[in-house]
């Protein structure tokens, strides 16, 4: 028997349950541990703060179609709800007169296709009503769609 009452076990630290710790390899795993989950916790806020930078920039860009388009659902004004416009076919929402190319142009709004529609919407739909002459800036553009797919 060993000075610490265990037979043959020289060497080894002991906690009280009797389950062999791993001496100063304990602590430095743990320590190891401990590092790399306050690293990754240090990321998260910034990640954080990236997806609301980019939300802040959507909702500055929706500035220019605020004053025909509502993002509440089934509260249309000027212009259709914007609520659920990805992935919606162009003159579907209820409660909205479209214009008949609008009706005829078989457009899903994909964020492709809203990117070059909010672009030039005369373009991509000649003789639709929307009086705006299109957003040109492109990383605004993107900003917009990406807030769009939040509604």
């Amino acid at each position: 028997m060993n000075s610490n009452g265990r037979n043959g076990q020289e060497g080894a630290a002991w906690s009280r349950r009797g389950v062999l710790a791993a001496g100063a390899a304990l602590p430095a795993a743990r320590a190891g541990v401990i590092a790399a989950v306050s690293a990754a916790m240090s990321v998260i806020p910034a990640a954080g703060a990236k997806a609301q930078d980019a939300d802040d920039a959507g909702k500055k860009a929706y500035r220019e179609c605020i004053a025909c388009h509502a993002t509440e659902k089934g509260n249309n004004g000027v212009g259709p709800s914007l609520a659920g416009v990805v992935g919606q076919k162009a003159g579907e929402v209820e409660g909205f007169r479209f214009s008949s190319p609008m009706k005829r142009s078989g457009i899903v709004w994909t964020p492709e296709n809203l990117d070059k529609y909010i672009a030039s919407p005369q373009d991509v739909v000649p003789g639709s009503r929307m009086p705006y002459s299109g957003m040109q800036d492109p990383a605004m553009r993107a900003a917009l769609v990406k807030y769009l797919e939040t509604l």
